[in-house]
């Protein structure tokens, strides 16, 4: 992922672009994202919230995902049955550090015989109760 760089909600952006060139796009991803490429996980999901309405800033936010899909093509997950055989987890959050909406994202990866078997993020939603 670009660091510094800011998404655009799509009423701030100037011009609305055809949202199915980017849900393909996303999509096609998002494919490679749940069977084999984790890595993706996370740049992936932080572009997939404003494609509902996508804008020129939001396709020109998804175009390094394909090229960082072909700068890393031999890449796989490879499972190593010598590897040690304890399962390790890793979890990892942010509290409200979407400046959109100040929700908090977490995730977590385990990992057995040197390669991932499980990976989720996920956006958290609070309600606030009032009594």
């Amino acid at each position: 992922m670009e660091t510094g760089r800011r998404t655009l909600s799509p009423g701030e952006a100037d011009e609305l672009v055809e949202p199915g060139e980017c849900q393909s796009l996303i999509g096609s991803l998002m494919y490679l994202v749940v069977g084999t490429r984790p890595d993706l996980a996370f740049a992936l999901a932080s572009r997939c919230k404003f494609y509902a309405n996508p804008t020129d800033d939001h396709l020109l936010a998804a175009k390094p995902l394909p090229r960082y899909l072909c700068q890393t093509i031999n890449l796989a997950l490879v499972y190593n049955r010598n590897y040690q055989p304890d399962m390790i987890g890793y979890t990892d959050s942010h509290f409200a550090r979407d400046m959109g909406d100040r929700k908090s994202t977490s995730g977590y990866v385990f990992i057995l015989a040197g390669a991932a078997i499980s990976w989720k993020a996920k956006k958290h939603f609070y309600f606030l109760v009032l009594n």
